[in-house]
């Protein structure tokens, strides 16, 4: 009897923390603002905001990060002329919502982006931010003969 309730608290105590271990810290954000209020889970950002994020620079009027329980940023929000620059992307759109567990960036309102020579347009367009990997919806665009001569390979 006393070596199952050893072995039930055991269980009990080494459970929760194989699932804390599990869940990888993001990486921390910095950002440069005229203004900043916070509220319980929200922080609102305005005036000349940019935000240094992973290996990426986001430039919008407001940003809104939202916050976990434990502090950490999973969700960030831009609107107004929004612009995201690094790892050779340059992109522009309206509005931005970036989901920090997954990697991406889901670009709305008139969104472009550049990659070199290369430019897609589309209705939406998903960056995955550790990848290459792009998805635009409705999309137009314009590649480079380099980049043709990739796809043809």
């Amino acid at each position: 009897m006393k070596s199952k309730i050893l072995f039930l608290s055991i269980l009990l105590i080494v459970i929760p923390l194989l699932a804390f271990a599990g869940k990888k810290k993001l990486p921390p954000i910095h950002f440069v603002a005229d203004r900043v209020v916070a509220a319980e889970g929200v922080t609102f950002i305005s005036g000349h905001v940019k935000v240094f994020m992973d290996n990426y620079i986001l430039t919008a009027r407001t940003i809104t990060l939202f916050t976990s329980k434990n502090k950490e940023i999973y969700k960030i929000k831009a609107a107004g002329n929004v612009r995201l620059m690094g790892r050779n992307r340059f992109a522009v759109c309206d509005t931005a919502i970036f989901y920090r567990r997954s990697g991406r960036a889901v670009l709305r309102g008139d969104p472009k982006i550049w990659e070199g020579a290369d430019e897609l347009k589309g209705k939406e367009i998903v960056i995955f931010l550790n990848s290459r990997r792009i998805i635009v919806r409705g999309a137009t665009g314009r590649f480079s003969p380099t980049t043709l001569k990739e796809f043809g390979k």
